[in-house]
């Protein structure tokens, strides 16, 4: 077999599953499709790379918790090292999703990255903005003359996020067969020893990041969050009403309102609880002489207001 370097293009064409991990705040994009059965990747001989279904089985845990870098490396250094500041997140939940239809797990995103929320955004809003492109390398087998390069994948260095090419491929489940950027594949095993690195010392500078679209994004998700407390915020006042048991005839609306309004749970519970005296200490207007006021409960009350 020969060792051949794999850079499969892939998009997000479908708009993905966005959630948070509630206990570590992760940024997960489910569902994702990592590889798929069949490349119309043209390689050097006129080949087509496949990828079987047992053989993705198989590399199923070389790509669970493969790192997913921004970017990806020139196609003369597959092998450089990453950057710290170049590190989004891990791929996960590979093990045991490979169907015919292609190969699935999820994208694991560090939402202390500047460019974590973008991404979610876009891989949830605008899925054709974003694509994949994994650095592998695999064992390729041709049978006679067949047009079919069998490819089963041996190593994975990363996943990468890049700007999405004019592909028709989607991530997510699809009856649909892969379709990936054309590209040549490197079948010459020299590029993958280590001394071509070290004549290689070429000093990466990280990629500019626009400075104005990212303060735009953290006022959006600081907006996000602040309405997010205000309906906590709100919430819990409603249930602080619904915990007092007083009578609806005694919460007209601009109470209400007033409990909502407080600047805190305190003062809210003195408002309830200054309701509360005022409600059971009332005389009726209808009635002349002087009653002792009952126990302080709801029944009590309507009793006592029906008397």
């Amino acid at each position: 077999m020969d060792k051949v370097q794999i850079r499969e293009l892939l998009e997000l064409s479908a708009p993905s599953r966005v959630s948070r991990d509630e206990a570590t705040g992760e940024i997960i994009v489910e569902g994702v499709k990592y590889l798929g059965p069949r490349s119309s990747n043209v390689n050097a001989d006129g080949t087509h790379n496949e990828y079987p279904l047992e053989g993705r089985i198989k590399s199923e845990p070389l790509y669970d918790g493969a790192s997913i870098y921004l970017n990806h490396p020139g196609r003369d250094e597959p092998g450089r090292e990453r950057g710290y500041q170049e590190k989004l997140g891990r791929l996960r939940n590979t093990v045991g999703r490979s169907t015919e239809e292609g190969s699935f797990g999820d994208l694991h995103l560090n939402p202390e990255h500047p460019l974590a929320g973008q991404v979610a955004w876009d891989a949830e809003h605008s899925p054709d903005s974003l694509g994949l492109s994994h650095n592998a390398q695999g064992e390729g087998h041709v049978e006679g003359k067949s047009d079919k390069c069998t490819v089963t994948v041996t190593n994975v260095r990363s996943v990468d996020i890049v700007a999405a090419a004019a592909t028709t491929s989607s991530l997510f489940e699809s009856v649909a067969p892969m379709t990936i950027e054309p590209e040549t594949v490197e079948e010459t095993p020299e590029i993958e020893e280590p001394v071509l690195e070290a004549e290689q010392p070429v000093e990466e500078q990280p990629e500019a990041v626009d400075t104005d679209a990212l303060e735009a994004l953290r006022a959006e998700v600081a907006e996000l969050k602040a309405a997010a407390a205000e309906t906590e915020r709100l919430a819990g006042r409603t249930r602080l009403i619904a915990e007092s048991n007083l009578p609806s005839e005694v919460l007209s609306d601009i109470f209400v309102e007033q409990v909502k309004a407080a600047t805190d749970d305190d003062t809210a519970k003195a408002l309830l609880e200054d309701r509360r005296r005022v409600a059971f200490h009332q005389t009726p207007e209808t009635t002349t002489t002087t009653t002792t006021p009952p126990e302080k409960s709801a029944e009590d009350f309507r009793a006592w207001m029906r008397s």
